[in-house]
């Protein structure tokens, strides 16, 4: 079932908080990209993104040189659909996304909505990279299930930082011994 929330009615959507090792581990698909190409669809539930990412690379899942992510959402024909929470992209945009498992319809949503997206920010002129989670129209609230509603994060970490962190929460695969064949 997809619920829309219109903005008029709603400020944001409120999620439980979710730590990096928590978004690492729940991720069946971790990548770097840029998105290559975007675009809005109507389908029998609603109006649809599909943001196609040139892969640069894949930190968990299987190597691929491109992904689609398709998302819920987005403005078709005049009529526009959000969910509150859910992430934005834009052409060109470099970013770290961290997907679920395929939905019913095959579609892997990002962790947490926006708290599965961290924009890249290259500095052409220190040639140092940053990343940062922009958590709007999200309200977090505690995983331990207390009432108590907390203002997101948009704090800006350095790139190689970040990875070197997402990649200690990242459980190795197990091999199959080929001598067992």
């Amino acid at each position: 079932m997809l619920i829309i929330i219109h903005s008029a009615v709603v400020d944001a959507t409120t999620l439980a908080r979710l730590s990096l090792a928590d978004i690492v581990n729940n991720a069946e698909t971790i990548f770097i990209g840029s998105c290559i190409s975007l675009t809005t669809e109507k389908q029998a539930e609603g109006i649809y993104s599909r943001m196609r990412f040139k892969v640069s690379e894949v930190l968990k899942g299987a190597p691929v040189q491109e992904q689609d992510v398709v998302l819920p959402g987005g403005s078709f024909n005049g009529r526009t659909e959000q969910i509150l929470g859910m992430p934005h992209f834009s052409p060109n945009e470099e970013v770290i996304l961290f997907l679920g498992p395929p939905n019913a319809q095959g579609h892997a949503w990002p962790i947490g909505l926006g708290q599965g997206k961290y924009r890249i920010i290259r500095n052409k002129h220190t040639a140092t990279a940053s990343v940062h989670q922009s958590l709007e129209d999200i309200s977090l609230r505690p995983l331990n299930g207390t009432a108590k509603i907390t203002s997101p994060s948009n704090a800006t970490i350095p790139l190689d930082s970040f990875l070197t962190r997402v990649k200690t929460h990242i459980k190795p695969q197990r091999k199959i011994r080929d001598d067992l064949y």
